[in-house]
């Protein structure tokens, strides 16, 4: 059972407050509302009905129901004894051929417990009412839609924000290997690193790539011949080239060089350029 906050209605001076009540499976709201009189309403929970069961109470009325309502000197105190009955879970619904009681258990002095029953009802809503409670069903459902959207949302950038930050991680792992064994000193800087990983990562998804140094310059000069006898008839070669005025550039062929002096095809094939931060592929 769940109840409502009270609601008080100061030009009224009307009291209200709202519980949920359960029968054979069925989920039930009930009202009980504090004025002139004791009102208890009824009806199904999430639906739009014309029918509604209700019981309007004096202090004198409740008194005949149950000598326990004679001690109370005011309405207020018996709406006050009622609504703990409620917040108790100790209101069961006697439904027997659509006609329906409210059995309030209570304790007698003795501390015995035993069950008042009181009858409910059956009120025909007039139109204003039915449109009344069909406009309030409405205005609960759009709550619940804009509520599920909005969590709808969170929950969509919740899962871009993870794939992002796993993309991340997979990234940084794979550079990380890649370039661990990997002898250069052209590509130093992370940025320069993570474009050249990143680019032989998207030509090559499927493949654990790692490249070993063929031919340095620096290392082995820059005569022709020796490149070409160091990196001719060798399969899937990249190349770093870098000048004095800091460009850095280079390729991938996957067939390789040789000295046939023939036009070859090569799909696989691209080029690259790094040029003060701006990486450039082709």
């Amino acid at each position: 059972m769940f109840a409502s906050p009270q609601i008080i209605n100061e030009k009224k001076n009307l009291i209200s407050k709202e519980f949920q009540l359960s029968s054979n499976n069925e989920q039930y709201l009930a009202k009980l509302i504090l004025s002139d009189k004791i009102e208890i309403n009824l009806n199904k929970k999430d639906a739009i009905s014309s029918i509604l069961y209700n019981v309007s109470l004096t202090l004198e009325d409740l008194g005949k129901i149950n000598k326990i309502f004679k001690m109370c000197d005011t309405l207020e105190e018996a709406y006050n004894t009622l609504e703990k009955i409620f917040l108790k879970q100790k209101v069961t619904l006697h439904i027997l051929n659509n006609n329906i009681s409210c059995g309030f258990k209570m304790n007698s002095p003795t501390g015995d417990e035993f069950e008042i029953m009181i009858p409910l009802h059956k009120k025909e809503m007039d139109k204003s009412e039915i449109n009344d409670k069909l406009c309030d069903e409405i205005n609960k459902l759009k709550k619940r839609i804009k509520f599920l959207e909005n969590e709808n949302e969170n929950f969509k950038n919740t899962i871009k924000n993870l794939e992002s930050r796993l993309k991340k991680i997979e990234d940084k792992n794979y550079i990380y290997e890649f370039f661990e064994n990997f002898d250069t000193n052209i590509i130093k800087t992370n940025e320069e690193k993570k474009f050249i990983g990143s680019m032989i990562k998207d030509k090559f998804p499927d493949k654990n790539c790692n490249f070993n140094l063929l031919y340095r310059a620096t290392r082995d000069g820059d005569a022709i011949s020796t490149f070409h006898s160091k990196c001719d008839n060798k399969k899937q070669i990249l190349v770093f080239y870098h000048t004095i005025k800091g460009v850095k550039f280079g390729g991938y062929t996957d067939i390789g060089f040789d000295c046939s002096n023939q036009y070859k095809t090569d799909l696989k094939s691209f080029l690259f350029q790094i040029k003060k931060k701006k990486f450039i592929m082709q």
